[in-house]
């Protein structure tokens, strides 16, 4: 099953908001963290090209700007100008938005010393947040929520996985749900006011 993110989000509000336990005030947030465990050309989503190497060393593969931060190009097939460096690749153009409302950060050219060469130790190493195979207990992301679990009581939803198994990075969380889709997450006795009041919010936004 395809879900978008909005669909996602909103379905889960709507469930966090049914909960009892779950907060209302200004300071809940949503992580979301998306492991590309294929890779990712960060050169070409993020590109680069008021760097005339960038062309130099990618004659054929380098993606051609177009358009600016305020009007996308007219040819889908070439980046969105963020700044005069910095431009975005075509298929992540809907970001643009966020990034002038300061709501979004890129931040390039960051790693570990630890080189193994290896995808596999960097990926452990990514979901451990740790790179010199010190064995601390769990991934960064579920260390975390278990010291935040010491301050307030967890609910089901404090974690929300994709998938089959649950991710080495939330491993040490005190709860974490695996989920295959949203669909999996049934909400019981809810009140028909509270989705209507939702379905307002989404529809304004």
């Amino acid at each position: 099953m395809k879900e978008s993110r909005r669909s996602f989000l909103k379905r889960l509000a709507f469930n966090s908001a049914g909960n009892p336990g779950a907060a209302t005030d200004d300071a809940d947030h949503v992580f979301l963290n998306i492991f590309l465990r294929g890779g990712a050309d960060t050169l070409n989503m993020l590109i680069p090209y008021g760097d005339d190497d960038y062309y130099r060393a990618r004659p054929t593969i380098g993606v051609k700007s177009g358009g600016t931060a305020l009007k996308p190009p007219a040819d889908s097939d070439l980046a969105v100008k963020l700044d005069d460096f910095y431009a975005l690749h075509p298929r992540m153009s809907p970001l643009r938005r966020i990034f002038q409302e300061g709501r979004l950060a890129f931040v390039q050219a960051v790693g570990s010393d630890n080189v193994s060469g290896s995808h596999f130790e960097a990926q452990d190493q990514m979901e451990h947040g740790e790179a010199y195979h010190r064995r601390l207990q769990g991934g960064w992301l579920g260390r975390h929520l278990f010291y935040r679990g010491k301050v307030s009581a967890p609910s089901p939803l404090t974690a929300v996985a994709f998938g089959n198994t649950i991710p080495e990075v939330l491993r040490g969380a005190p709860t974490v749900t695996a989920l295959q889709s949203v669909d999996e997450v049934e909400l019981k006795g809810g009140s028909s006011a509270i989705l209507d009041d939702l379905s307002l919010l989404y529809s304004a936004s």
